[in-house]
C-alpha cells in the first residue's frame, strides 16, 4: 500500500546557485539529521519508499532556463506526520535516542520507552528530572 504526501515547490531565486550549492546547503541543514534522507538531484522521492516510516526524503532539481530550484519530498503521513513524529518529541523530551522506537530492528520498541511511554500517556508517570 502506497500512503503519504508527496510534494513539489518552486522557488524563485534571488541569485544565482549551482547544483552543488544547493546540495551543500541541503547537507548542512539536514545532513546528521537521523531521519531526512537526502536524495540530491538523482532520484525522486517516492511514497513507497517512506511507507511506514518516519522518514522524509527530499530531491532537488535547477531549472535553469527560469532560474528556480524545484524542492521534491516524500512523508508518509500517518508516521511522520502524526504518530512518529509524536513519539520523536517524546523522545526528546525523556532524555531517549530521537531515533527510539522510530527506526526497525530486531525487538521493536526498547522496553524502557514502552513502559515510559504507558506510565506518561495512561498515569502513574512523572517525568524524568535531569
Amino acid at each position: 500500500m502506497n500512503r503519504g504526501i508527496i510534494t513539489t515547490i518552486y522557488v524563485d531565486l534571488s541569485e544565482k546557485i549551482d547544483a552543488e550549492s544547493l546540495a551543500s546547503i541541503y547537507q548542512k541543514a539536514y545532513g546528521n539529521e537521523p531521519f531526512v534522507r537526502l536524495l540530491g538531484t538523482d532520484r525522486f522521492p517516492d511514497s513507497k519508499n517512506v511507507s511506514g516510516t518516519n522518514f522524509i526524503d527530499i530531491a532537488w532539481r535547477l531549472d535553469l532556463r527560469t532560474g528556480r530550484a524545484i524542492l521534491m519530498s516524500a512523508i508518509d503521513n500517518i508516521v511522520k506526520g502524526a504518530s512518529g513524529q509524536a513519539i520523536q518529541c517524546f523522545n526528546l523530551m525523556r532524555g531517549y535516542p530521537e531515533t527510539e522506537g522510530l527506526l526497525r530492528r530486531r525487538g521493536g520498541v526498547s522496553f524502557a520507552l514502552h513502559i515510559d511511554l504507558h506510565l506518561h500517556v495512561f498515569g502513574n508517570g512523572s517525568p524524568k528530572s535531569k
